[in-house]
């Protein structure tokens, strides 16, 4: 709605310089014409009036045609960006059924194995309940991430911006996994400023970003990587480690939804929709969030607000 608004409004403003161009140019030609021909207003012939009018027209003509070049360039380009977005907008629904068309199998099949009685032994039946569980569960995170991304993308999302210490949201936002990292014996390294590193942001969207790439961390490498934080007196945060590499071909599609480091979107190891909700809520705060491929023996994401 906004954007056809703004469309519209251009639309007018041009009608306007087409006008403008037109008369400005009429005149100005005309009195050229007058000078160079040394016309006497008075004594103007009818030849000359018939003369003038053509001028009038041959500058009518040439706005009009400039107006209807940048005109339908325009539209061009907004069919493009129309195509583009409806082209993401598939592709982003594919790769949900995608995703969940494995998790939804598994629940079918051992559903109506315990439904039909194919299975007696009551720890195989337990067995069987966790893992439609477990699956019921990846499908919900699916599903809620996908709808956390989906609003971002609305124009009537706001963010609640204040002024905050985001070194203290990146404290919070460690001190909730870390007990995860050292279940799989991560070697932390911490550079947080002890002084306060005030931001205008929204502190719940901050902390999702952080979170969400901690967990990027947590869930694509092996147990022993060593993951480095850093974070300057600027705010610029840097989330490093030395596990795997991303593969080159997929380092431009990282931060696609339903994209992930692994190779198969269908394995344990997240929904391929963390690092696409962490850029666009940089994005929205006027930041941004990029990938390094080569920083310091691994590789590294660097937050700059």
């Amino acid at each position: 709605m906004v954007k056809r608004l703004k469309l519209k409004i251009l639309f007018v403003i041009a009608y306007i310089l087409m006008l403008v161009v037109w008369i400005w140019g009429s005149f100005l030609f005309q009195n050229l014409i007058v000078w160079i021909f040394k016309i006497d207003a008075e004594t103007e012939s009818e030849a000359v009036s018939i003369y003038m009018i053509a001028i009038n027209f041959a500058f009518l003509g040439i706005s009009v045609a400039i107006f209807s070049h940048l005109f339908f360039r325009q539209m061009d380009k907004a069919e493009k960006i129309k195509e583009n977005a409806e082209k993401e907008r598939l592709m982003l629904f594919a790769a949900l059924a995608h995703d969940l068309k494995t998790p939804i199998t598994s629940i079918l099949g051992y559903s109506k194995a315990l439904s039909d009685g194919v299975v007696g032994d009551d720890a195989k039946k337990a067995e069987y309940l966790r893992t439609i569980n477990a699956k019921a569960v990846r499908m919900n995170d699916l599903i809620d991430r996908l709808f956390e991304y989906v609003k971002l993308e609305s124009p009537e999302n706001v963010l609640h911006k204040k002024d905050c210490d985001v070194a203290e949201i990146l404290r919070k936002s460690l001190a909730n996994l870390y007990a995860d990292f050292e279940e799989k014996n991560f070697d932390l390294e911490i550079e947080i400023p002890e002084n306060p590193v005030l931001k205008n942001v929204d502190p719940l969207e901050i902390d999702r970003v952080f979170t969400n790439l901690l967990n990027n961390a947590l869930k694509h490498n092996e147990k022993k990587t060593t993951v480095r934080i850093f974070m300057n007196e600027n705010g610029k945060t840097i989330f490093a480690d030395n596990g795997n590499p991303i593969p080159a071909e997929m380092q431009g599609r990282i931060f696609r939804p339903f994209v992930s480091g692994d190779e198969s979107r269908t394995s344990k190891n997240g929904s391929g929709l963390g690092l696409a909700l962490a850029r666009k809520i940089m994005e929205k705060h006027g930041g941004s969030l990029s990938f390094v491929p080569s920083y310091g023996g691994g590789k590294a994401f660097v937050i700059q607000f």
